[in-house]
This record gives C-alpha cells, sequence and structure tokens, in this order.
C-alpha cells in the first residue's frame, strides 16, 4: 500500500521509531509486538506532517498527534480512520485529510495506542470513509 508524501498528497506521516531513536528517554513508544499487532476497532495515534498555504501565498508545514480507529490489516501495514479534524486544516477546505478519510500507516508510524469504547469502535467501523484513500497498490 503506498504511503502518502508531501509531495504528491501534501501530508505525510512521521516516523515513531525515528523519534524515538533520537530522544529514547523522552519519546516512548508501545512494544513493537503491540504496534505488529493491532486489530480493528483500536485507536493508533499517529504523527501527521501536514503542507498548506497560508493568506499571503507562503507554504508552511505543521506537525499534528492525532487518532485513527483501525479498520483493517493491509499486507505491509493498516488502514485507519482519522478521528480527528486537523486544526490546521478547516473541514470546508475539501483537502484530503480530513476527520472520517482513510489513513494508510505502519506500525513504525505507531506512538500511542487505546481501546476506545466498543460502542464507540463499532459505530467508527460501521460508518463509511468520508474520502478513501486513492493510492492502494493493485
Amino acid at each position: 500500500m503506498n504511503q502518502p508524501t508531501l509531495a504528491s498528497d501534501y501530508w505525510c506521516l512521521v516516523s515513531g521509531e525515528e523519534r524515538h531513536n533520537t530522544s529514547p528517554s523522552t519519546f516512548e513508544l508501545p512494544s513493537l509486538a503491540d504496534r505488529k499487532s493491532l486489530k480493528p476497532g483500536q485507536g493508533a495515534k499517529l504523527i501527521f506532517m501536514i503542507e498548506g498555504e497560508e493568506e499571503d501565498g507562503t507554504v508552511s508545514t505543521s506537525t499534528e498527534r492525532m487518532w485513527v480507529i483501525v479498520t483493517s490489516r493491509e499486507a505491509d501495514g493498516y488502514m485507519g480512520i482519522l478521528d480527528n479534524q486537523p486544526a490546521s486544516l478547516p473541514p470546508e477546505t475539501g483537502f484530503y485529510l480530513c476527520q472520517g478519510a482513510e489513513v494508510p500507516f505502519l506500525p513504525e508510524h505507531v506512538i500511542a495506542i487505546e481501546d476506545p469504547p466498543a460502542q464507540y469502535s463499532a459505530e467508527k467501523l460501521a460508518t463509511p470513509p468520508t474520502k478513501r484513500w486513492r493510492h492502494r497498490e493493485v
């Protein structure tokens, strides 16, 4: 499954493993075994790097930590549904990255894991994504 890039998608995911390796005493991660065994309905926190345009036309990059609800295990990672609206992107912009959009990710991107209430997860899994990831490998 293709991962998003700043060059083509204007957003990408930051490696939690790289952040941990840079600052192991202050940036903790769940165990690799836990990050490799996520199940549909679990929450995974990821770090998103988002490129945007300011009112004056300059390009800026912001970083946000947001939750996704895992929807499926893929050959090399996971697919999830974004459970937050990015603070740097008003929903009316039409940008792909919005609450409810599909997000492909790898175990290396996961910086936290939660088990939301069962009813909440069930509702999220039963709701179709607002936007489907178009860069799936065939």
